[in-house]
């Protein structure tokens, strides 16, 4: 190469002038750099000497919770175990060797981990009382760099210290290094400069600049030309490049059908709340909703700068929320990216699964109350037959007071009452002795508007809309007749001023698509029954409530809470589904379904009509009767009313006992009166072994309904008779006196 040659004064030129700015430029970049290292090297000065002060905070502050403040020993015991704790510190978050003195208000040294500081030491007045950095020489003359925080719990001053030599030292070292490295880097980058410039870089170059700007036009044909080293490592750098790109084109255009075929909503916001853009699933769900197309801001949340602020300060930069517009209710997912400030908002509508999650709880709040109920009817039944049986004796028995007689006639009554309560008990827990049989709904409702009509006051008004094409529903009438009946009565009472009262009947399609709207009732088709009134409503609050048992929005004189309870156990007893749809000040529908005849597949339950007829004349004849109970009121009664007919008694607590005894006295028992619901061995399980002992053994099962029976069975099984709980002295009669002459 030639001397003259204008590429070598050039490289010669460029390698001094570039080792002076190589020089400077590494004096001056490690001025700040050497700055910036001293800051980050105090930064952990200050927060070393802030757990310092953390460890005194702490114990002082379990001395005020443990109240032992104003205890001498106890604070010196604190005092020693911080000031030995601060002594024996060492910080995790630096390598460097830290130093701890305490002084107390008199500036005494208290500590000195080091042992740095004369005895003598004092603290200048004018540091302060606040946190504030010092510069202080140890006994031995050398510098060192602290910082100061006061503790006004025990007026304690704690420094941390640090010798500037060893927080300097590693600067030094770098600037050295940063300025040997720097110079030596040039000088070598400068030798290779004149070799590779022309040949390995500068033609290669030129030629990936030409494919660079064919790759900004969109053609991404692979290099022509193949190349070793680095050069050529960049070039197929350039062609994974190009297929990267196409990829990416190809994947983006497939993710973006996504936010368009999407089902949900998604939203992309910016932060004044401008939608920037929105999937046509908020176009179609503002459609269902009857808004327009400009109203899509109505379906987000109002302080979405709020949002934004929430998100940015959160490292996850995700929030959920549930957002309510008119009917339906949203689940948002707000996302927010660390490079934008807009945010973006997916959105599932999960109106239809709250409404699940809802029906869902109250049929299982309600099944618990019918378990409830029926436990409570039952137990009640068993008082009842102690204070009706004992009434209805001594009522056969001549009293020549009449005061007394009239006292019994009222415990009677007030018995009979509260044999009303446990049968509506029983009705709301689907439990008690009903007939299903095919009936005809539109005369249930004819019936029920007949009553109504010559009950009610005239100011309240009877629209029937029934429909000619209903189908027969398998149901207890009595029961359909006490539901309607109840409804109307509630719809007359919401209507103090007047009003119409509605009854309506149709045929329902419940589809295998719809059915989880019913609480996943059988499909198939239905009866429909909507009472409506034009009363006052009812709030949520109330309406979800509504078939709770003895919740009432009446005065006690006019309602005990139970006749929803009951409307809402006969219908699911008849396999129905019931809904409330109220709105305050505009009326109450409430809308029934059963399903039609060929729909319901069950046997009738327990009943007393499958019986002989029973009379009441005859008389015991000396004849034995086992009564097995559990409750010794029950047996007591039971006996006195035996004995009174001419009976002899042989009780038994529980079915274990009662089989012991009918085998013992199997010759003289003519008649078993059988507990079902009794501890050790139930009646079920007492009636096997009794028929096992005696196939012909003539038994009567005592039973108060309460759901845990099996009536049906022991019916099929040869029971002789049923015994409803509670009973009187003249059903005990009968039962007895017509199983005696058998």
């Amino acid at each position: 190469m030639k001397k003259d040659s204008i590429f070598v004064q050039f490289f010669l030129i460029v390698v001094a002038v570039g080792t002076l700015l190589a020089a400077a430029a590494g004096y001056i970049i490690s001025v700040p750099l050497i700055r910036t290292l001293t800051e980050a090297e105090e930064r952990p000065l200050h927060l070393v000497a802030d757990t310092i002060y953390g460890i005194a905070s702490d114990s002082f502050h379990d001395l005020l919770d443990a109240r032992k403040e104003d205890d001498p020993v106890e604070v010196e015991t604190a005092k020693q175990d911080v000031l030995a704790g601060i002594v024996h510190f060492k910080p995790s978050i630096s390598s460097a060797d830290y130093h701890y003195i305490v002084l107390d208000g008199d500036n005494r040294i208290l500590a000195d981990s080091g042992n740095l500081l004369d005895k003598s030491f004092t603290l200048p007045d004018s540091e302060g009382q606040a946190g504030s950095d010092l510069r202080i020489r140890d006994r031995n003359g050398k510098e060192l760099i602290g910082y100061l925080r006061y503790f006004p719990g025990w007026d304690w001053r704690l420094i941390t210290l640090i010798h500037e030599e060893d927080l300097r030292g590693e600067a030094r070292k770098i600037r050295m290094w940063v300025f040997s490295a720097g110079i030596t880097g040039f000088l070598m980058l400068m030798a290779m400069f004149y070799v590779v410039l022309k040949k390995r870089i500068q033609e290669p170059l030129e030629e990936l600049i030409h494919y660079a700007s064919r790759l900004e036009k969109g053609s991404y044909e692979i290099l022509p030309k193949e190349r070793k080293g680095e050069m050529g490592q960049l070039s197929a750098a350039f062609d994974r490049m190009a297929a990267a790109i196409r990829e990416r084109e190809r994947k983006l255009s497939e993710l973006a059908k996504f936010p368009e075929s999407n089902p949900n909503l998604l939203f992309k916001v910016s932060p004044d709340g401008e939608i920037m853009y929105a999937n046509p699933s908020v176009n179609k769900m503002l459609a269902e909703m009857g808004l327009a197309e400009n109203e899509a801001s109505r379906l987000l949340p109002q302080d979405i700068p709020e949002i934004i602020r929430e998100l940015v300060s959160s490292d996850e930069h995700k929030k959920e929320l549930v957002w309510k517009v008119r009917d339906r209710t949203i689940e948002y997912v707000v996302f927010g990216f660390a490079d934008e400030d807009t945010v973006v908002f997916h959105g599932v509508d999960i109106t239809e699964k709250k409404r699940m999650e809802e029906q869902l709880f109250h049929a299982t709040k309600m099944e618990t109350l019918g378990r409830i109920a029926g436990g409570v009817a039952h137990d009640f039944n068993n008082l009842l037959v102690g204070i009706l049986g004992y009434a209805s004796l001594m009522k056969g028995r001549p009293i020549p007071d009449e005061g007394v007689s009239k006292a019994l006639e009222s415990i009677e009554r007030a018995a009979e009452r509260g044999t009303q309560l446990t049968r509506q008990l029983l009705g709301f827990a689907r439990k008690g002795t009903h007939e299903y049989l095919p009936l005809d709904m539109n005369k249930v409702v004819d019936e029920t508007a007949d009553i109504v009509s010559q009950t009610f006051t005239r100011s309240v008004g009877i629209r029937l809309d029934k429909a000619a094409d209903l189908p027969a529903v398998m149901g207890d009438v009595a029961q359909i007749h006490q539901c309607l009946m109840n409804l109307c009565i509630n719809a007359r009472d919401a209507m103090p001023d007047g009003g119409y009262l509605s009854i309506s009947t149709r045929r329902r399609i419940i589809t295998e698509e719809r059915r989880e709207q019913y609480s996943n009732i059988s499909s198939g088709n239905y009866v429909e029954v909507v009472v409506t009134d034009e009363g006052h409503g009812m709030d949520d609050a109330t309406q979800q409530r509504i078939f709770d048992p003895f919740f009432t929005t009446k005065t006690q004189e006019k309602g005990t809470g139970l006749g929803m309870s009951m409307v809402y156990g006969i219908v699911k007893n008849h396999g129905g589904y019931i809904t409330v749809k109220s709105v305050l000040g505009k009326g109450t529908s409430m809308e029934l379904l059963f399903p039609a005849a060929e729909q319901i597949q069950r046997q009738p339950e327990a009943d007393q009509a499958g019986l002989p007829a029973i009379d009441s004349s005859g008389s015991g004849n000396g004849g034995t009767v086992l009564l097995v109970d559990d409750e010794e009121f029950v047996r007591d009664v039971g006996k006195a009313m035996l004995d009174t007919l001419g009976f002899a008694v042989i009780t038994a607590v529980n079915g274990k006992e009662g089989v012991e005894a009918f085998r013992r006295n199997r010759e003289k028992i003519s008649i078993v009166i059988l507990d079902l619901i009794m501890p050790v061995m139930d009646g079920r399980k007492a009636f096997e072994e009794i028929r096992r002992i005696d196939p012909a053994a003539r038994i009567v099962i005592s039973t108060g309904y309460s759901g845990n029976e099996d009536v049906d069975l022991l019916k099929e099984m040869g029971a002789s008779a049923i015994l409803s709980k509670p009973y009187s002295y003249d059903r005990m009669t009968k039962v007895v006196n017509q199983l005696n002459r058998q």
